[in-house]
This record gives structure tokens, sequence and C-alpha cells, in this order.
């Protein structure tokens, strides 16, 4: 046994540890969030030397004089943190700017006007000009009585720009200006709760006070704190914000309220969402049977598809009996419970109502409880049967009875199957020896309307009117039907599309299909040592209208390789038009490649190239995925025209340019393009849900077989349509599990990106 010094000791040093330990991490926590509230500043002082710049060139090309002054605006430190700024040359009258503070960068590129004045340029080092020293980077904060100033000056037929420093009076300190630099975006809690709100409030301008208040979508206060800010200094707070008392997401309001000058001086979204628990019924025994005043169990499983942890009450309403304790269910779990009752007295047919109600928020939903009581003497039960059936309208089904005898002689069975209005269906019998079972096996037409109905099967002993037992069958009657088109735009170039237009090139539409030929006038920049142009044929609508940048959009075409030695493909644009991603095929001989690339900045760099593939002239598929949050993700596929696969990647990475249109490139050349589609989905698929387990789906268009899938463990079949992904009079036949054909439907239009729904 250990010395209990000894062992006191080392407990107290593993405590320590511990304690260190949750320091360590709560620091680490505070200097990342202090670090991401500088990276938020550092923007701001790019974003705003950005726009000093512009001004400066616009004052001094329309002033015409020789030398323009512009004293910066900017804060002298960052949270007391010196930083710099520098600028570059990237293309005549096109600069970067630079802001930089530790590990961190920010980049702000400008197109400069000059109002038909010489080129702009950014000056390169030091360079002393008629006594002016000018610079392409300054250090703020400046020593004490410099001021750092922008200045353009005449060179030639040119104007540089740079960074200078000048000793001058003192100035004032200018009237305080608040910026919200790090807040709460989400606030996630139950109704009526009150949860934390922080935040990080920047002073750019001279000391004073800031009334951080946040206000409700309709414009009342939540909730306000007041800070004393210093000049150039980041404040944190934090307060508490009383949540709405119904469920949802609501879209409220934080603003700096300058207390000194009156004026609003930053406002932000902050998102809220109210939690809430919805319990509801997964499954549950539908029917129950037995003698009269018999012990019956009615089993429920319930799942909380809900936001927040719930109490389920579970109970059958018309006779009071509930499971034995409440259920508590976390979000996204499920939990079962029993319940059990005493059957009636009188033998007959009865239905009860099964009730499970969410406690926290009311909501309750019922299932019928199907109820038969015995004859007595009766000796026939039903052992076991299709519960449940799914089929396509009209559709013949197979339905299996076991009908079990418990009495002492052999008896003449007969099952029937009725609907809810008391027709029978289907009807067999079976011979049934004592103390045994028998198997019945039946074939039923599923109604030829889709729908959800209850079906009714019956154990008779021949020579009653009355069944022994009688058990409930939850009938689906599917049919197939269009649940969403995710596609957004497309067009098979019958005619020239509107809303279209070019940035360089020659492009015509003819005999169905677009054709592009480069010029050498469009986006484009510098290049490995020399420069790249091409030519773009792009859709004037964003992308962005219709998809989610975080999920993004796909788009699929056919593109001809007839050509070689060109570049043909997809772009997507920035809405300057001189920025893009770049996805294009280019094909030499019997081999090709895709090359993605981006132009930024007045400069192209290359992303990823793929490995050469075996290829020919003649119709290919191009797709592209494109997503921008969290940052840019870029996937792209070529299939040749049979519909296989000859090469495809996806990348990702920080989002530097921000597109908005999508596009047709070519580049050194002519290419031809067809049949596009632009979806908020994937349109290389067409998918069918619903479907039970074993079941497939076919696609055909014009007799012959586009595409055709196996369901997967979800019931969803993916058609791949590449190639095809624009079908008018096309077909969708559905198989079951042993092969055969169960269901046939036409359908007008057929886009890549549909998802068809096999439903009741």
């Amino acid at each position: 046994m250990p010395d209990p010094v000894v062992a006191h000791v080392i407990g107290t040093i593993a405590l320590l540890g511990a304690a260190l330990l949750v320091v360590a991490a709560v620091t680490v926590a505070q200097y990342v969030n202090y670090m991401q509230t500088l990276n938020l500043m550092l923007a701001e002082a790019a974003e705003s030397c950005a726009r000093e710049l512009v001004e400066l060139v616009s004052a001094h090309t329309l002033g015409g004089g020789r030398v323009t002054y512009m004293v910066l605006t900017l804060p002298s430190s960052l949270a007391g943190q010196p930083y710099n700024l520098s600028i570059a040359n990237r293309g005549d009258n096109v600069i970067e700017v630079r802001a930089q503070l530790q590990l961190y960068r920010q980049v702000r590129v400008v197109v400069t006007p000059n109002f038909g004045r010489g080129p702009v340029y950014a000056v390169s080092g030091t360079v002393e000009l008629g006594g002016l020293v000018l610079s392409d980077h300054v250090l703020l904060p400046t020593p004490q009585g410099w001021r750092a100033m922008l200045v353009a000056v005449n060179q030639g037929g040119a104007v540089l720009v740079g960074f200078a420093t000048q000793l001058g009076p003192l100035e004032e300190q200018g009237p305080p200006s608040f910026k919200l630099v790090n807040w709460t975006t989400q606030v996630v809690g139950p109704a009526n709760s009150k949860q934390l709100f922080a935040f990080a409030v920047w002073n750019r301008g001279g000391r004073g006070s800031v009334r951080v208040a946040v206000y409700s979508g309709d414009g009342i206060l939540v909730n306000s704190t007041v800070l004393a800010v210093g000049a150039s200094e980041v404040a944190q707070g934090s307060m508490l914000l009383r949540l709405p008392g119904a469920p949802g997401t609501y879209t409220w309001e934080v603003r700096c309220e300058n207390l000194d000058t009156g004026a609003v001086d930053d406002s932000q979204a902050v998102q809220v969402k109210v939690t809430a628990p919805k319990i509801t019924i997964l499954s549950y025994t539908s029917s129950v049977s037995g003698p009269p005043g018999s012990q019956a169990s009615v089993s429920v499983t319930v799942s909380n598809v809900g936001d927040a942890p719930g109490t389920a009450l579970a109970q059958i309403q018309e006779v009071g009996a509930g499971c034995p304790e409440t259920l508590l269910v976390p979000a996204g779990g499920s939990g079962s419970c029993s319940i059990k009752v005493a059957l009636p007295e009188t033998p007959g047919s009865y239905t009860w109502t099964l009730v499970v109600q969410t406690l926290e928020t009311g909501y309750a939903e019922q299932r019928p409880v199907s109820v038969f009581v015995q004859q007595p003497g009766a000796v026939l039960s039903i052992a076991w049967w299709n519960s449940t059936v799914v089929g396509a309208v009209g559709q013949q089904v197979k339905l299996s009875v076991l009908v079990e005898n418990s009495g002492s002689s052999s008896v003449q069975a007969a099952v029937k199957v009725s609907d809810s209005g008391g027709s029978v269906l289907a009807s067999g019998s079976a011979s049934v020896p004592a103390a045994s079972r028998a198997w019945v096996n039946l074939t039923v037409q599923l109604p030829t309307t889709k729908g959800v109905y209850t079906w009714y099967v019956g154990a008779y002993r021949q020579d009653q009117s009355l069944p022994d037992d009688r058990k409930t069958v939850a009938v689906e009657a599917r049919d197939l039907a269009l649940a969403q088109r995710t596609a957004f735009y497309y067009t098979a170039f019958n005619a020239a599309p509107s809303g279209w237009s070019a940035r360089g090139g020659s492009w015509v539409v003819a005999s169905g299909v677009l054709t592009g030929s480069d010029d050498n006038k469009g986006p484009g920049g510098t290049y490995q040592k020399g420069t790249r142009y091409v030519s773009v044929y792009y859709w004037g609508q964003s992308v962005w209208s219709y998809a989610d940048p975080a999920s993004g959009f796909g788009a699929v075409a056919k593109i001809s390789l007839d050509a070689n030695r060109v570049y043909r493909g997809f772009a997507v644009l920035a809405p300057s038009l001189s920025e893009l991603y770049e996805v294009s095929v280019y094909r030499l001989g019997s081999r090709c490649q895709v090359f993605v690339r981006k132009l930024a900045g007045g400069a192209w760099s290359d992303v990823y190239a793929s490995s050469a593939v075996s290829c020919g002239s003649g119709w290919y598929t191009l797709y592209l995925g494109f997503a921008l949050q969290p940052g840019a993700r870029i996937a792209y596929a070529l299939y040749d025209s049979s519909g296989k696969l000859a090469t495809g990647y996806e990348w990702s990475g920080a989002a530097e340019v921000q597109p908005s249109y999508l596009a047709f490139l070519v580049d050194e050349g002519s290419a031809s393009f067809d049949d596009l589609v632009v979806a908020a989905g994937d349109p290389r698929y067409v998918v069918v849900a619903g479907l039970p387990q074993g079941w497939s789906a076919e696609l055909y268009s014009g007799g012959a077989l586009v595409a055709g899938a196996s369901a997967d463990s979800t019931g969803t079949a993916k058609l791949l349509v590449a190639g095809n992904q624009i079908l008018s009079g096309a077909t969708l036949v559905l198989k079951d599990a042993s092969g055969r054909q169960v269901l046939f439907k036409s359908f007008d239009l057929v886009l890549g990106g549909d998802v068809y729904s096999f439903s009741p």
C-alpha cells in the first residue's frame, strides 16, 4: 500500500497539472479570439487604404497638378499593435494594397481611374523626387509629430503613387468612430431563455462612449450596454439576451450607437435560433386482438426530430392507459415504451387512439389502433401477416397469412382481405390441423389512386360469419411524380439565349449549338512570363440568386473536342468581369487535359492540372461544381459520349475571387457547346427517391435506355444522365426486387438535377 504522504503529493501534483491544462486551454481560446479580432480590424484598414488610394488618384488626375497629397485617415495602431501598409503594381492602373500585422495579411486590388492621363503605377522601393521621398510601404504608427500620407506625382507620361511621412503640427484627435470587429453571430437556446451575447468594439477615432444595443426584427430593443473606449482601442463586452417564446430562426440587429455624435456607426445582423423538441411517432402497434377482457400491449417508438431534448407522454385516449413513465428523448434520438391495456368485454371491432404529446411545447400526434375482441370459442388466430404493403398504383401484390389453430380438432380456415368499406378484395383457405399452423397466400391489386389505405385480414372458421381474429394492413399505393426541379436554368441552344453577353470573342448560335471564337480581348492578365487573355460568354444573372453559396451550384454541358490546341470549358466570373475561376479542357491529338486556373488582381495562377487522358474528337460532357463558403470549392468531371468518366477532381482553397456569373470560356481558337443545365443540385443525375428495398429505376428516351440504377439503402436511385441532361418525352420505369416492371410513366421534360418521388 503506498505511503499516505506520497499519495497526497501525487494527487496534489495531478490536480495542479489538470488546473494548468484548463488555464492553458482558456488562454489559447482567448488568444485565438484576439487574433481573429485583429484580422477583422486589419481587413478594415486595408479596405480604407484602398478607398483613399482611389480618391487620391481621382483628385490628382482631375485636378491636373504635378503633386497631390492626402493624409491617411487610418488608425495609428490596431488594438495597440503596429501594422504595415504596402502597395505593389499588378498592371497598368491596377495596384495591390496590402495590410500586414504579425501573421495576418489582408490584400485588396484596386483599379485606379486616370481620366485620360497616363497610366498609374505604384512606386517600387524608395525613391526621391524633387525633395519628396516616396516609398512603397509605411509602418504605423509613425514617430510622434509625423503624419503618414499618400502622394501622387507626375513622372514622365505616368503617375506614380506611394507613401510618405511629413513632420507637421500635432492634430487634435477626431471624434470617436466605432465598429464591431467581433460578435456572436448566432445565439441559440430554448424559448424564453437568456443567452450570452459577446462582442468587441473598435474605436477608430478619439476617445468616446458607445452604446451597443441589440434590437429584434421588428425594431424593439432587447438589451444594451454602454462602453467607454479609448482612441484606437478595442473594448470587449457582453450582455444577456432573452430569446423569443416561439421556436424558429430570427434575424436581429446589433448596433454601435455613438453617444458623442449621436450617429449609428455600425450595425450587423445576429441570427437567433430558438430550439425546441418535436417528438413524433416512429412506429407503433397498429392492431391488437384477443378474448374479451384479456390483456394486450401497444408498443410505441418515438423520435425527437427537434433541436432540443424533450419529454414525451404516450397514452391510449379512450381508456386513459399510458406508458409507465414519460420518455426523455434527446434531440435526434428515439425512445420506446409499452402500454398495457385490457380489451373490452364485448366481442367486436373497436378503434382506439394513440396520442403522443411533447410536454414542453404541447405538440401532439395521433394514430389509430385497431382492436378486435374475439368471439367466445374462437380457435383461430393470425400468427403472422404482411402488416405493411407498399407498391405502385394498380400493382398486383402478394400477401401471406399464417393461421394458427389452438383447438383440439382440424379446422377449415378461410382468410379474407377487405378494405375499410368492408368490400372483400381477395380470399383463400387452408385446412389447419389441431394445435398447428398453415399458410394462406393471396394476390391483391393495390388501389389505382395513390394514397394511404387500411385493409383488414380476417381468419374465419368455415361455418362462421364473424372472424375468430382480425388484423390491420397499412397500405401505400405510390405513384411517381416530379418532387423537385433543382435546375434553375437550361438551354439547348435552339436559338440565341436571352440575358447572355460576350466579353471578348465572337459567339454565334447556329444549328442548335453555341460556337465561340477567341480574339484575346476578354478577361486576362499576366501569366507565367507573358500575358493571357480569354473570351467568355456569360449569363447575366447572379447564380447566388438561385443557389446557396455554402452548398453551391452545378453546371453541365456538352463540349466539342473537334479542335486541337484549344482551351474550352466553364468560367465563373466576378461582377467586375476581370476576375474569374476557369475549368477548361485542352486536346492535343489523342490526349486531353483539364486545367483549373484563377485570374485575380490582373494575374493568372494555376490551381490544378489533370494528368493527360485518352480522348478523341466529338462531343464530351463537362461538369462543374462550385461553392463559395467557407472557401472556394471546385469540382469537375469529364465524360465521354457513352457517359464513361474520363477524369475528375475536387479542389478547395481560399476564396480570393468572389464570382457571381457562369460563363463559357474559349482560348486560342474556336469551340462549340450544347445542352447547358445549371442547378442547385447535381445536374449529372436524375434522382428517384422513395423506392422499396431491392427496386430499381430506368430512364428511356425514344425507346432507348438512357440510364438505370438500383435503389440504395435509403431507397434512392441516382441515374447518371451526363450527356443526356435535357430530355423531351422521356419515360421512367420502376422495377421491383424480382426485376418485374411495376410502373411505366412518361414526362414531357426530364432535366439533370430532377428529383422524382415514389410516394403515396
